[in-house]
């Protein structure tokens, strides 16, 4: 699932104008730097601490998620309240 949301997330950044691109780009860089942190340290995996790191990357998934979505909805509601 993580890898498809990279790969939206890398197409929006081809498809959309600068200003948006700014906003993808940081979005990448966020969810990829936060996950690499998780899963770089090795004493994050032991003692059953596995599961704590599977949840915290669930929790980053769903949090970078929501944003895209709100992101989008917000695009169009201003697109939409423009052209009127």
């Amino acid at each position: 699932m993580y890898g498809l949301l990279c790969c939206y997330i890398i197409y929006k950044i081809g498809s959309e104008s600068k200003r948006n691109k700014f906003r993808f780009i940081s979005y990448l860089i966020i969810s990829l730097s936060l996950n690499g942190f998780l899963f770089y340290d090795a004493e994050n995996f032991k003692g059953g601490g596995s599961l704590a790191v599977l949840f915290s990357s669930g929790v980053l998934f769903l949090f970078i998620l929501v944003t895209l979505i709100l992101d989008a909805l917000v695009i169009n509601w201003k697109r939409k309240n423009v052209i009127r």
